[in-house]
Parts: C-alpha cells; structure tokens; sequence
C-alpha cells in the first residue's frame, strides 16, 4: 500500500496511509506520463505550500 509524506513550510509533518490513498493502491501510470489524483486534505496540514513525497512497493 502506498504512503504520502508531506512536510509544510511550518515543519509540520502528515502521513497518509490506508484508506485515504485507495485510489493511488490501483491505478496504473505509464512511464514518462502524468496522472492526477485527489486525495484528501487533514486538517492539522492548513493553508500553505508544501513538499510530499509517494512511497510505493511494487508486487510482483
């Protein structure tokens, strides 16, 4: 299962796991494409900029 790590401006630090990132669990996207995904936004992130990075394990 996927997980999403952001880092805000503030230093504040959110993890979303699980449910919140189903669609990403299934989807498929082609090498050198883009795909957009709308995923929720907790509370404790507020308003602001920030930096996320996707982790994903590949199953084979």
């Amino acid at each position: 299962m996927p997980a999403l790590r952001t880092v805000t401006a503030s230093a504040a630090n959110v993890e979303l796991r699980g449910a919140a990132l189903k669609d990403l669990a299934s989807a498929n996207v082609l090498a050198g494409k883009e795909r957009l995904f709308v995923l929720p936004w907790p509370a404790s992130l507020g308003a602001g900029d920030l930096t996320a990075s996707l982790t994903v394990a590949y199953v084979r």
